[in-house]
Formats: C-alpha cells, structure tokens, sequence
C-alpha cells in the first residue's frame, strides 16, 4: 500500500496538542504491564498535563511508569470510497511526573490551562475550580522529550490550500485598498449583526464608498479549538477595506511621542511591562478594526451590538 504520510515540524505537533480535545495516555510499567487511559489534556511549556479523580491509579501508573506516551488526533475522517482514514495525528513520548513534585504552582498552572481549554470565558470561576480538582483528585504530567506527528497527504493540501486561499484574500484587499482609495475615502463605515449562535456572532460591515462595495465579516468564536477566549477575527475583509501596514520604527516613534506628551504632564515615561518597545512592525484592516473596537467597548458595557454607523476619525 501507498504510503501518503507527511510528516509535521515540531511547530505543527504543537498545534495539534493544542486543538484536540482528547489523547490516549499508554504507559508499559516496570513489570511490562500496558496501561492505557483516554483523557482530556492541556499542553504547555513541554508538558502534557492531566487530571483525574482516581489518586491510588495517578500513583501507580507514574511510580511504575517504565516508558509513557501520548497520542493525539485534531482531524480524522473516513476517505470517501476506500477503506482507509485521513487523519491529523501527534506522538509526545516523556516521563510521567506528579506535579506536586515539580514545584509549588505546577499543579495550579496545569489546572488554569486546562480550565482555558475546556471552560473558555469563565475566568471567574477558575479558582474555585481549581482548588475543586486539587481537592477531589491528582494532577500529574507528561514531561514531553520527544515530539513526533504526521498527516495523510489530502490533509496536508487542504491545509496549504487554506494558507493560499488567505493570502489571496489578502493581496484582493490590498489591491482594493489602493481601488478604494482612488474611488473616495470614506468618512463612515456600518455595520450590523447577521447571526447569533451560542458560541458565534457575525457581524457584516462596509466602508460607505461611492460606489458601494461588497461587505466584509467579522466573527466572534468560542471555539476552543482556536481559542482560549472570545476572540474577533476578520472572516473576510470588505471589498473597499484598507490594509495598514505599519513600521517597527513608526511604532516607535509613536511610543517615543506618548513618552513626551507623558513628561510634559509630569508624569513618569511609559516603562516596557506598560507599553512594551516594538520588536516589529504590525498590519491590520482599517475599518474593521473600528468596528471591532465598538462592539468590543459596547460589549462590556453588557451589550451585544446590533449595528450602527461608525465615523472614520482620520478623514
């Protein structure tokens, strides 16, 4: 049989461990017994780490544990009309450890990771389920020293035809950008909210250009397989949108006046943990960055935003 295997870099074996919501931990013990548990999980800083209510089988399994290793899979599907699967699929191989043993706050930070992963937006409620799990079981880990994966070659090109499919999008932007501009610059931009789901909202908006344009969309997701929070992202940007790119220097230099205006009020400079120095330039969408930043602050006013009508300050 053909063998259709790509295999994954080491940043692409983390992203699997961050999105899939599930492993098998297998663990061979001292006296060649296979242990296997299915399990949730959070990855961070070269750990896997787990909880479990069972403290007597966390005990046994990390005092006995000879080799342990992690398998898990973010996309797995069946290959239409043959009798074969096309996953996504990473193997972490390490050392099992309590993470009481690994300092004061592992087992807190192992807890708080794996409450952002499978409870995003209920930060209030973090603590007292931490101090819940810690109460009611164990909380171990995997101390990850070798990090394999690969994916079926169908997924690998749908993967690089998504990366594609964005950077056109992108170039499209641009150069209506430099259409948008020559068309009028325009002084408003609207929008409105066209869908509502549990863990979803969409929100349709457009720069008001003479001739009008094709609107853009901006999501705010829970997926926890993208997030750890709410987060907006620009779905697809307008037809008449403005793509701002923005030099590290020019950022600089826009600290360097918030410093002045600072001094010049009495007031002490900007240290780097309040307004860190920039490493590198940025890029953005003009008029959806206004919108994301209006239904951001109406949102925490308690809010979900209809729609309205923005103006551009820079006209």
């Amino acid at each position: 049989m053909k063998n259709d295997r790509i295999l994954l870099n080491a940043g692409a074996c983390s992203r699997v461990l961050e999105f899939a919501l599930s492993g098998v931990l297998s663990v061979v013990t001292t006296d060649g017994q296979l242990e296997t548990m299915v399990t949730g999980f959070a990855y961070s800083d070269g750990k896997i780490g787990f909880w479990n209510d069972d403290r007597e089988l966390v005990r046994r399994l990390v005092e006995n544990a000879c080799t342990a290793c992690f398998t898990a899979m973010d996309e797995e599907r069946p290959r239409s009309g043959e009798f074969r699967i096309d996953r996504r699929v990473v193997q972490a191989r390490g050392r099992l450890a309590l993470a009481a043993d690994l300092g004061p706050e592992a087992e807190d930070r192992i807890l708080e990771h794996l409450c952002r992963k499978y409870a995003p937006g209920r930060r209030k409620q973090y603590p007292a389920a931490i101090r819940e799990k810690k109460k009611n079981g164990s909380v171990f880990c995997l101390l990850v020293n070798e990090l394999t994966g690969s994916e079926s070659a169908a997924l690998a090109e749908e993967r690089v035809s998504r990366q594609s499919a964005a950077q056109r999008r992108r170039e499209k932007a641009e150069a209506s950008a430099e259409h948008a501009r020559l068309v009028s610059v325009p002084a408003t931009v609207t929008y409105r909210l066209v869908s509502r789901e549990e863990k979803e909202q969409v929100w349709e908006y457009a720069p008001d250009t003479q001739p009008a344009g094709a609107p853009g969309r901006i999501v705010m997701s829970e997926d926890r397989r993208m997030f750890t929070e709410n987060v907006f992202y620009v779905e697809q940007p307008a037809e008449y949108e403005l793509y701002v790119q923005v030099s590290r220097e020019e950022l600089a230099a826009e600290r360097e006046r918030a410093n002045e205006a600072r001094v010049a009020e009495g007031l002490p400079p900007f240290t780097e943990k309040q307004y860190p120095v920039p490493r590198s330039g940025a890029a953005y969408y003009k008029y959806a960055s206004i919108v994301m930043e209006d239904i951001q602050n109406l949102i925490a006013e308690k809010e979900l935003p209809a729609g309205r009508i923005l103006e551009n300050k820079d006209v």
